[in-house]
């Protein structure tokens, strides 16, 4: 998977989990930013493993660093 196929799958992901279009680059910060609370994030994570194939850890996502567009950019195309 591509950096930008990645990008459009978060994103796709996101619109999913709000029910709304959020544009987001490598720099976003999903938790900072307050795009994502806790149940959303939840929902988020999920689609992205639905749709991706990649699973992502179960503890606290972002001492993992994956409130970062870029570090789950990173993930999925590895």
């Amino acid at each position: 998977m591509s950096e930008t196929e990645a990008i459009k799958l978060i994103e796709q992901a996101l619109h999913k989990a709000l029910d709304k279009k959020i544009l987001v680059t490598r720099e976003t910060d999903l938790f900072k930013e307050k795009i994502l609370d806790s149940l959303d994030t939840m929902v988020f994570f999920l689609e992205l493993e639905e749709t991706s194939g990649k699973k992502f850890p179960d503890d606290n996502l972002a001492e993992a660093g994956f409130s970062k567009v870029n570090r789950i950019v990173q993930h999925l195309t590895t």
